[in-house]
């Protein structure tokens, strides 16, 4: 399934106290049909047909303050600081600054925990970080127990200081940080209050 849209989608974070103005430029959701000959099936109970293999998005994104006077509320700063804890900005962040062990992150290729050095290389040049991966898939877990999963198309990235990644087309996520969508995305600046 493909959609697409001329107008906005407005995405209204109150827990982050964020309007998000999102031109959402591509989308996509490939779906896998399920077998149901060997799913037992009661009376009131419904079950699937497809299940989501994956979702694809490509866009920009806006943030606005919902309500000005709480942009600075200790639950907002709470909930801000919590989100960017495991976003993805701060993942691709770490990874560029050589500091994902140093924050307890655990690299794993093959159902191994790996060493990072041996599989991750970045060097700052012009102002970003061109990251080199030794292999193309790697599954990646934090200090929480949370695991997500990055599929290179090519093995390099082109980060920006506050963890944007530039290439963009040729990456994708899966395990929780793909989870997370808009609803845990925060401005490309965001920078954890003193």
């Amino acid at each position: 399934m493909s959609a697409y849209t001329e107008e906005h989608v407005l995405v209204e974070n109150r827990d982050h106290n964020y309007l998000v103005v999102y031109d959402l430029r591509d989308f996509e959701i490939i779906f896998e049909r399920i077998d149901l000959e060997d799913v037992k099936i009661s009376e009131d109970f419904e079950v699937s047909t497809h299940r989501m293999i994956s979702s694809y998005y490509v866009g920009s994104a806006f943030f606005k303050e919902l309500d000005e006077k709480d942009a600075n509320r200790r639950w907002v700063r709470r909930h801000r600081k919590r989100a960017y804890k495991v976003s993805e900005l701060r993942l691709f962040k770490l990874i560029a600054e050589n500091r994902l062990e140093q924050e307890k992150y655990h690299l794993v290729f093959e159902r191994k925990k790996v060493a990072v050095e041996d599989h991750i290389r970045s060097k700052k040049r012009s102002g970003v970080y061109v990251v080199d991966f030794r292999e193309k898939n790697y599954e990646i877990m934090d200090a929480d127990g949370f695991q997500s999963a990055i599929y290179l198309d090519v093995p390099k990235l082109i980060i920006s200081e506050t963890g944007n990644v530039l290439n963009y087309e040729e990456i994708k996520m899966g395990g929780f940080i793909s989870r997370l969508k808009i609803s845990g995305m925060l401005p490309l600046d965001y920078e954890l209050p003193e």
